[in-house]
């Protein structure tokens, strides 16, 4: 039986599709300056994932042990938080901070929802900027040209796919017990495209 070259071009998708391959062949290289990885993390730890470059990622325990920080230091250990200048810098919790209250609403009698109790905080994406130049030829205080030459060195965002908060007792500040999340860096080129 001869098959028509559509019907053997359709066969041949299904049998690469159904062996779980990639359709992208073999042969292309990852995409450059693009770095993808996934954790978790318990209460009071510290999580680190060396980055190219030279670089470090690290959520750090926050002062009141309520969850973390987002750090980008260099990788030979703790030092400049190459991501401290992520907007915004007023008025709502800055996105590198992850803690239990930003998912509980104002009086922590419930989750976080559109309404008069909402606390205006980020949620389970978190996106932020870094350049290796902080602290060392961008400095405080900033201009828009240099939060855009932050943006072009370096840009990430940390998904949050799982959550566990404690301290749920109304009146008082929600702190996460354990946190599931994935992150992806763009750095040069490709944090230049976001």
């Amino acid at each position: 039986m001869q098959l028509s070259p559509l019907r053997r071009t359709l066969y041949l998708i299904l049998a690469v599709v159904a062996a779980g391959a990639s359709l992208r062949p073999a042969w292309a290289a990852p995409e450059a300056g693009r770095t993808v990885f996934s954790g978790e993390i318990r209460r009071g730890e510290t999580f680190s994932r060396p980055l190219p470059g030279g670089l470090a990622f690290h959520l750090v325990p926050e002062s009141q042990n309520l969850g973390w920080q987002i750090v980008v230091s260099p990788a030979s250990g703790p030092g400049e938080n190459f991501a401290r200048y992520t907007p915004p810098f007023h008025f709502v919790p800055n996105p590198r901070f992850i803690e239990g209250w930003h998912f509980r609403n104002a009086d922590n009698t419930g989750p976080n929802a559109v309404g008069e109790k909402n606390v205006n905080a980020p949620q389970k994406i978190r996106d932020f900027i870094f350049s290796p130049e902080v602290g060392h030829g961008i400095d405080w205080p900033l201009t828009q040209d240099d939060v855009e030459r932050i943006a072009r060195d370096g840009r990430g965002a940390l998904e949050i796919t799982g959550l566990e908060l404690g301290n749920l007792i109304p009146g008082e500040r929600a702190w996460i017990e354990s946190m599931r999340f994935r992150v992806e860096i763009h750095r040069g080129v490709e944090a230049r495209a976001k």
